[in-house]
């Protein structure tokens, strides 16, 4: 993560104002960017209007004879940066444009915070402070590196500038970068914590809620002169640009689903109320299964309420993640249907809240969903564990989206590692060590590969057991369908549609560029099936 920051030019309305640059994972290409500055006056005469921006990176270039980089992304699909990074990336030296070709001088931002974490858990705030005559009404930014789950040492970073400061300099900037102290995590879910200025003559006093949607900061001087303002939470991993839907039934009680659930909020920085869970805590044979947790039962009328309300609202840049844990059930499509095998998939989910019953969802009814309401430029991923889950994405329709289900269509799932679904015990290992090790996200194609040779590991170290699970086809290109005695062969597969993802620079669960991603919701391209045409 990087932080940068210094002033902003683009007369008459940005004339010498805060500007903020925040790289909440690194400087590589479709990596995140968020901008955040105030308008001296917006387009409509208004003074003091915050400006906050959420993109990714769109252009990296390393080709200098000097070893300079240069980075572009676009804001609100209208102004244009270009940012020349210095040798060390102590620097920024940028550029601002608009359509109509006016252009900015060059813009030097300096660093002010870097950490080596490439998987940002990150929480940003921003909003207005007043205090005495010295603060009126200047927009305030706040970072918090490590994310809500907040202790003593955790770094906090803090840019404003003075109306006018102590030594009568107008606009001048301030930055806090420093240690909090005195962290008190509460009952109620809230958090509270002090800091000092970086030249301690201010203490800061932080409240985070217990959403972590919101942080009211308080600033005093040794006098107990002070000032206060609650911050809202921007950027671009907010509730509202991440959502997750889990599912589980009749597969049993194992921590599969928690382990999903584990790497959203703690590996990914996933607000735990964007993850919606649908299971049974008990899945008694003869008798009413039961929700203990205060979840709902995963119907498959609520399924499909639920998931409709996943995709319902996401925008550009925004990510939705799908997890499944059930059966899969088979029946003929017909003749029109277009399935080259004449088989739809789907998912066997309770019939009623007391789960004795079943009822499928069917591949065509996602498919009809996903066409319908799944707006451009959004990542919807679905990750699978069920039997015949290669199948649940028609990406012979043109349904945009991407797959990563734990065998192919022909065959049935076993839970061989240690009464888990191996490749999403395989998916979770990998993408926890990217973040543990301080690597960037994996691509799909990289997570797609590690993950198979992943599995391959704890078979060849006798971690997989049972004789249901029969490890990959001999060609896994030519998949073995499951046997008699439900004994299967389980072959990986990666399904998506060519023009809605390129599977190998898109990073797992993160924003698509915006302008790869266009107009592939109308038109996402020929079907693509890893391994098979895995080159």
């Amino acid at each position: 993560m990087r932080i940068y920051y210094g002033k902003i030019h683009w007369s008459p309305y940005a004339v010498n104002e805060l500007f903020v640059l925040v790289f909440p994972a690194d400087l590589l290409l479709k990596d995140p960017v968020c901008g955040y500055w105030q308008w001296t006056k917006d387009s409509k005469g208004n003074p003091k209007v915050n400006c906050t921006q959420s993109s990714v990176i769109t252009g990296v270039n390393t080709g200098d004879s000097n070893g300079v980089m240069r980075l572009a992304f676009i804001f609100d699909n209208y102004y244009s940066f270009d940012a020349t990074v210095s040798n060390d990336a102590s620097t920024l030296q940028v550029t601002m444009s608009n359509p109509a070709g006016e252009k900015s001088g060059v813009m030097t931002l300096r660093q002010s915070y870097f950490d080596r974490n490439k998987i940002s858990v990150s929480k940003i705030f921003t909003g207005k402070f007043s205090w005495s005559y010295y603060l009126s009404d200047e927009m305030i930014i706040a970072v918090l590196p490590n994310g809500s789950v907040v202790k003593d040492g955790d770094q906090i970073c803090l840019y404003f500038q003075w109306t006018k400061d102590a030594s009568g300099v107008y606009k001048s900037n301030n930055s806090v970068v420093n240690k909090l102290y005195s962290v008190a995590n509460l009952s109620d879910g809230q958090s509270t914590m002090q800091f000092l200025s970086n030249d301690q003559y201010y203490t800061w006093g932080g409240t985070l809620s217990a959403d972590g949607d919101t942080l009211t900061l308080e600033m005093q001087d040794p006098s107990k002169n002070g000032g206060r303002s609650t911050l809202e939470r921007v950027g671009p991993m907010t509730k509202a640009s991440r959502k997750a839907l889990i599912v589980r039934y009749d597969t049993g009680t194992d921590s599969g689903i928690f382990d999903v659930q584990k790497l959203l909020t703690n590996t990914l920085g996933f607000d735990r109320k964007s993850i919606t869970m649908l299971y049974y805590n008990t899945e008694p044979k003869n008798s009413d299964r039961t929700c203990t947790s205060g979840q709902k039962p995963p119907t498959a009328t609520r399924f499909k309420e639920e998931f409709k309300n996943l995709l319902r609202n996401a925008v550009r840049g925004d990510v939705r993640f799908l997890y499944v844990d059930a059966h899969g059930s088979p029946r003929d499509a017909g003749d029109s249907s277009g399935e080259k095998d004449g088989v739809d998939e789907g998912w066997k989910l309770a019939k009623d809240d007391n789960g004795r019953q079943a009822e499928v969802v069917y591949d065509n009814w996602l498919t009809t969903v996903i066409k319908s309401m799944l707006g451009p430029g959004v990542n919807l991923t679905i990750l699978t564990s069920s039997c015949l889950g290669g199948g649940m994405l028609d990406t012979h329709n043109g349904t945009p989206g991407v797959l990563l289900a734990g065998c192919h269509e022909t065959q049935a799932n076993v839970k061989a590692f240690k009464g888990k679904d191996p490749w999403t015990a395989a998916i979770i290992h990998v993408v926890a060590g990217h973040q543990k090790k301080k690597r960037n996200l994996p691509t799909y194609a990289q997570l797609y590969i590690s993950a198979k040779k992943y599995i391959i590991n704890l078979m060849q170290n006798g971690y997989i057991s049972g004789k249901l699970y029969l490890g990959p086809s001999k060609d896994e290109k030519h998949p073995d369908p499951h046997r008699p005695d439900r004994s299967s062969h389980q072959d990986p597969q990666l399904v998506f549609c060519q023009d809605y993802i390129n599977v190998d620079v898109d990073r797992f669960l993160a924003p698509f560029a915006q302008w790869e991603t266009q107009t592939a919701s109308m038109n996402p391209g020929p079907a693509m099936r890893f391994p098979k045409e895995e080159l």
